[in-house]
């Protein structure tokens, strides 16, 4: 992918031409030869009058669905997953062999589809944990996930077009569940690197260490955001985004006011149970290279990486993030199960 004006493309499309047998698929823009949608390593990026956006591949979505025997008018379980059914105490039968072989399958298609649709992240997250070694009821829990996938036909990234103003800083929203793991108590950091209104990166990831408090947890999930941001304001800068852009510097949100107090001051404080790798924050803070700003936990887009929402919370939380859910057709039946 190459951008630029017409006379500068013209010229590497006929270098690249001159050495390699090559396919063009065509130019995004406004021109009368230009095209408004093109696809790209089955991402289809369109081109509108007020920004561009880009959606994932539809494809792993139908397969999903076919491996579970599942079509537009099946059931449509309305949230992506159940916490509460999980039983820590109760011991599942394991799946045999040619099950756990397309269990993992599956789970690899479900993350790979995840990396464009942030709705199911923390979904096919925990589905994967358990490729190792799986029972029944990940089997259960991936097909869930399929049956909320039924109704969620794309997830689109939204660039609208901003000013300069908007483009002078790199945000790292972030959020964690506390212990939301019922089997290992552990908790899971997600978050969302933005310039401006534009969504620029995704993940949600299981906390390495088991967070003795919520603002402990927090406080795993900000250097996770942190580190994120400031690895991303690199990349920027040796492209030469920063120069143009003047993104001037890093900033991490959080809705949790312990974790905020925590790195903006110095020493370890009450929490002295934390290791001193963590008070790293507490310079980059001291020394200007990291902002720390507060956000409300019901206008944190991050929530959706860290637990299981029902579609509707799904749908407004994604819009504060920059991306937009489309539901399928005749998706808006009522809840069931599996």
């Amino acid at each position: 992918m190459f951008v630029g004006i017409d006379e500068d493309l013209d010229f590497i499309e006929e270098l690249l031409k001159s050495r390699y047998e090559i396919k063009v698929r065509g130019r995004l823009g406004s021109g009368p030869k230009d095209k408004t949608s093109i696809d790209m390593l089955g991402r289809t990026i369109k081109l509108h009058e007020w920004g561009i956006t880009w959606e994932g591949d539809d494809r792993h979505r139908k397969l999903i669905m076919e491996q579970f025997g599942l079509c537009a008018g099946s059931k449509v379980l309305m949230k992506n997953g159940y916490k509460d059914e999980e039983d820590p105490e109760k011991t599942p039968q394991k799946l045999n062999k040619q099950e756990a072989k397309e269990y993992r399958a599956l789970a690899a298609r479900m993350n790979y589809m995840a990396q464009d649709s942030l709705v199911i992240q923390f979904a096919a997250k925990e589905v994967c944990r358990k490729m190792a070694n799986p029972d029944e009821e990940d089997f259960a829990r991936a097909k869930r996930l399929a049956r909320f996938v039924v109704g969620v036909k794309t997830v689109e990234w939204e660039y609208p077009w901003q000013e300069e103003e908007e483009t002078k800083v790199v945000r790292a929203l972030v959020d964690s569940d506390w212990a939301g793991c019922r089997r290992t108590r552990r908790s899971t950091s997600g978050g969302i690197l933005m310039i401006g209104r534009h969504p620029l990166k995704t993940w949600s990831v299981t906390q390495a260490t088991v967070a003795t408090s919520s603002a402990e947890a927090e406080l795993y999930a900000m250097a996770e955001g942190a580190s994120r941001g400031l690895g991303m304001k690199t990349i920027l800068e040796e492209l030469g985004v920063g120069m143009s852009l003047t993104v001037i510097h890093t900033e991490i949100h959080t809705d949790s006011a312990a974790a905020k107090a925590f790195v903006s001051t110095r020493g370890l404080g009450r929490m002295r149970h934390l290791e001193v790798k963590d008070l790293w924050m507490q310079e980059l803070v001291r020394d200007g290279r990291l902002r720390v700003a507060k956000i409300r936990g019901d206008r944190n887009p991050a929530d959706v990486l860290t637990k299981y929402l029902d579609r509707a919370t799904i749908i407004r939380s994604s819009a504060l993030g920059g991306f937009r859910v489309v539901p399928a057709e005749s998706s808006d039946r009522a809840e069931g199960g599996c």
